[in-house]
């Protein structure tokens, strides 16, 4: 164990720091007075994360020999009172006290006026620079022994952050700072050798953000029309589509406001991107890619099949569903995704009241019959 646990610092930091917080009443690490942890309780966290990792890692095998990749989801920021920080703290924006300058956060949209006050330190990518970002580039190998594909969380921010003074009440008080970009990008790749990054694309993404990931190694984008700014509703901005489009050399994929053939036609010629993904339109409608892939095509306009046709493919879906969830969770799916099947169809609102009542196979079945008999 104790070999274990030695050839891990981080997680021989992570035991120390569990034990001296318990020396020290569970206090918040910069209160510290106790310097020495009761050496029971550190081997006591030495054995639980030796056997968790240990156990850890027969599951990932097991996984793995099924053919399943697994994928671990990491936080772009830490808390103070952590190992991470208590371990490092010339790595952090701390004042003389160990407390932050300057704490992370999101700048004012629809959401909330006054942003989001998240509180965690930000790093201090200067220091950490000097290094060639050792902190990060650990943290990224011991994910990398634990899954086959990491997932980071808010990548943008290393495009650049939201920097909030630690002594503000809201977010409103912070201002954009350019993040480490590339150089850090090249140096957290090669810490993760084989391991596959994702880089998760939640918040405002602007176009030197689609940069940073393309010149990170990405081999297409897909870019969505509709921000967080804009609660992701609302008219799609296809000309922030075509800016990024006209920034990038590899694949862009357009996504937003598009419902059929004509649109996505336009789509395309309006952002010159290389191809469309589509969404919500596809709900009860699965011929729209048939529309769009004849439309893209110059061929005749696509005509989806009469309200019949589509109430039996609205049907087969949830027998899909029964046979690979149970009858439970296929009715539950119905309630959600029947009505789409009956949108744009008149004197439909009394079968759209049935659908979100279906509690058996047997109430699909009934509905359907009835839809097929009334309506057109």
């Amino acid at each position: 164990i104790e070999a274990y646990i030695s050839a891990s610092p981080y997680l021989e930091a992570f035991c120390r720091f569990m034990a001296l917080r318990e020396a020290n009443g569970e206090t918040p690490w910069q209160t510290w007075t106790v310097d020495t942890p009761d050496e029971t309780t550190l081997f006591a966290w030495k054995f639980i994360q030796y056997e968790f990792f240990t156990q850890w890692q027969e599951i990932r095998t097991y996984a793995n020999g099924k053919g399943i990749k697994l994928v671990g989801d990491i936080p772009i920021y830490v808390a103070l009172d952590s190992s991470d920080v208590w371990s490092a703290p010339d790595q952090f924006k701390l004042d003389k006290n160990l407390n932050p300058t300057h704490v992370a956060g999101v700048s004012p949209d629809y959401f909330s006026a006054d942003g989001q006050l998240w509180g965690n330190p930000l790093y201090d990518w200067a220091a950490m620079k000097k290094d060639g970002y050792k902190w990060w580039c650990d943290r990224i190998r011991h994910m990398a022994t634990m899954f086959d594909t990491v997932r980071i969380d808010h990548f943008r921010a290393f495009a650049s952050y939201w920097s909030i003074p630690a002594d503000s009440e809201t977010a409103k008080a912070g201002k954009w700072i350019k993040g480490p970009g590339m150089p850090f990008i090249k140096a957290i790749k090669a810490a993760a050798g084989k391991t596959e990054i994702i880089a998760e694309d939640l918040g405002d993404i602007t176009p030197d953000v689609y940069k940073l990931v393309q010149d990170s190694g990405a081999q297409t984008i897909a870019v969505h029309g509709r921000t967080r700014s804009m609660l992701y509703s609302g008219t799609a901005d296809w000309d922030m589509i075509a800016k990024v489009k006209s920034q990038l050399s590899i694949p862009v994929i357009a996504n937003g406001d598009i419902v059929d053939g004509v649109t996505a036609v336009k789509c395309l010629n309006w952002t010159k991107a290389d191809g469309i993904m589509i969404g919500r339109a596809s709900f009860g409608n699965p011929w729209v890619f048939a529309d769009a892939k004849a439309a893209m095509e110059g061929v005749s306009v696509y005509e989806r099949p009469i309200l019949a046709k589509r109430v039996d493919t609205a049907v087969r879906q949830f027998e899909m569903a029964y046979e690979d969830k149970g009858e439970h969770i296929a009715c539950l799916e119905a309630r959600k995704h029947f009505a789409w099947y009956l949108r744009g169809v008149a004197h439909s609102s009394y079968y759209k009241e049935q659908i979100s009542s279906i509690a058996t196979m047997d109430d699909v079945y009934r509905i359907a019959e009835g839809i097929r008999r009334d309506l057109q």
